[in-house]
């Protein structure tokens, strides 16, 4: 079930206002003697999501269709402007600043295509605040900012990036 939301603007769309995010970030400090770790649960809108997220080589790629887009976008235009509530993401600070992402990568890649083809389109001025890379996929940065047929087929999730992206293209021409 959904539970926090996103906050996006776009002309003369009900996509432009989703809620709130939590994001739970996991610091590396663990108390060895209790073997706990430090979290933090810090409200965010998808506008102010920012930061270079990490997908390990550990996740599962990229494996979204169009039946989750569809969900998805059509659930974010149902809301008609109200807050829509999604999970939380969980990431995990690294030494070099990125945030390792822990759960949610389904959810975020899925959100920066929808900015990437908002901003591509002309739909509103700015794409996502944040980057995401896939450790198994190299290129996979740069293939999210232009999904292209001539790259699909490189990987599997090059191929399904690029499925969730042309879903998205004919859902905004539906819509």
């Amino acid at each position: 079930p959904a539970r926090h939301g996103y906050s996006l603007g776009v002309r003369a769309h009900r996509l432009s206002r989703l809620g709130p995010i939590e994001r739970t970030t996991s610091y590396d400090e663990l108390d060895s003697e209790r073997g706990s770790m430090d979290a933090l649960l810090e409200p965010k809108t998808v506008g102010d999501i920012t930061g270079a997220f990490y997908v390990p080589a550990y996740q599962r790629g990229y494996r979204w269709g169009a039946d989750e887009v569809d969900r998805l976008l059509s659930d974010i235009w149902a809301s008609e402007g109200k807050p829509y509530y999604l999970q939380p993401i969980v990431v995990k600070a690294m030494p070099d600043g990125r945030l390792e992402l822990i759960d949610g990568q389904q959810r975020l890649t899925t959100l920066y295509l929808i900015f990437n083809f908002m901003e591509t389109h002309s739909l509103q001025s700015a794409g996502a605040g944040y980057t995401m890379e896939y450790e198994t996929r190299e290129g996979s940065q740069a293939f999210l900012q232009a999904p292209n047929a001539d790259e699909r087929e490189h990987n599997i999730d090059f191929h399904h990036i690029y499925v969730a992206y042309e879903h998205i293209r004919a859902w905004f021409e539906a819509h």
